[in-house]
C-alpha cells in the first residue's frame, strides 16, 4: 500500500517537473547546475539578454528624442521669422514640446529603474551563482503599476508570482498556470541571488531523492 502511494507520489512530482520546465523555460541540465550551487550556460545566456534587451529599447526613444530635437531646432527660426505660421502651428508645437518633454521624463524613470536592475544582473553573472530556498509555495496574481510610460500615467497591468517565505519571484501567466492547483505544496526553487529571477523550480521530495 505504501509502495503504491509513494509510486504515485513519484509519478506526480515527475509530472509536475515536467511542466514546470516547460513553463518556465529550464531542462534537466540546467536543473543539475543549480542543485550544485551554479547557473547554466544557458541560464547565463538568458539572464545576459534579460539584462541588455531593456537597455537597448531604452536607446530607441533616446534616438527618437534626438531626431525630434534636431528637427524642432531646424524649423524653429524659420517659424519665428513667420508670425502668421507660428501662430497658426502654436498649438502644435506646444504639443511637439509637450510630447518632448514627456519622454524625456518616461526616459530617465526608464533608464533609473532599469540601470538597478541591470547592475544588479551583471553581478549575478559575475558571481554565477544559484541561490535556493525551500518551503510552501503559494502562487499569486494581482495588480501592479509597471515602469517607465505605465508609471507616469499610473495605468495598472496583471502579474503573476510564486510566493516563498514572503518573497515574490514574477513568473508568466504560464508559470502561474502550472502551479495554481499545487499552491501551498512544497517546492524547491532555484534563483538569482541579486535579482531574484528564477532558474529553475522542483518539488521538494524531487530535489530531497536527488
Amino acid at each position: 500500500m505504501y509502495v503504491d502511494y509513494a509510486y504515485q507520489c513519484e509519478n506526480q512530482d515527475e509530472e509536475i517537473l515536467l511542466d514546470l520546465m516547460r513553463t518556465n523555460r529550464f531542462n534537466q541540465a540546467d536543473l543539475a547546475e543549480n542543485r550544485l550551487g551554479k547557473m547554466s550556460t544557458n541560464q547565463m545566456i538568458r539572464l545576459t539578454i534579460k539584462a541588455v534587451v531593456p537597455i537597448i529599447l531604452l536607446g530607441l526613444p533616446l534616438a527618437g528624442l534626438i531626431v525630434m530635437c534636431v528637427f524642432a531646432a531646424e524649423i524653429f527660426p524659420y517659424v519665428m521669422t513667420k508670425v502668421r505660421l507660428m501662430l497658426a502651428m502654436g498649438k502644435y508645437l506646444v504639443a511637439f514640446g509637450g510630447a518632448i518633454v514627456f519622454g524625456l521624463i518616461a526616459l530617465v524613470i526608464n533608464f533609473i529603474l532599469h540601470s538597478e536592475r541591470f547592475v544588479m544582473f551583471l553581478s549575478d553573472l559575475a558571481a554565477g551563482k544559484a541561490g535556493s530556498d525551500n518551503g510552501r509555495l503559494h502562487t499569486s496574481m494581482g495588480e501592479e503599476i509597471q515602469d517607465g510610460i505605465d508609471q507616469i500615467l499610473r495605468r495598472k497591468t496583471v502579474v503573476h508570482s510564486y510566493v516563498l517565505k514572503g518573497q515574490s519571484y514574477r513568473v508568466s501567466e504560464a508559470g502561474y498556470d502550472a502551479l495554481r492547483d499545487h499552491s501551498g505544496s512544497m517546492f524547491r526553487i532555484y534563483f538569482t541571488p541579486k535579482s531574484r529571477f528564477i532558474l529553475s523550480i522542483e518539488p521538494s521530495r524531487t530535489a530531497s531523492a536527488s
